[in-house]
């Protein structure tokens, strides 16, 4: 498995990182998510 990591510009809240976690989850392929507000990405 890797780890990939991407720069997110834009979040400004928890819901904002909820969105991004439940968008990169629900890509075929991906196996678990970790969106990080504070460290925009």
């Amino acid at each position: 498995m890797e780890d990939v990591i991407i720069k997110i510009k834009g979040m400004m809240c928890e819901h904002c990182e909820k969105m991004i976690h439940d968008a990169a989850v629900g890509v075929k392929g991906v196996r678990k998510a970790k969106a990080d507000l504070k460290k925009a990405r």
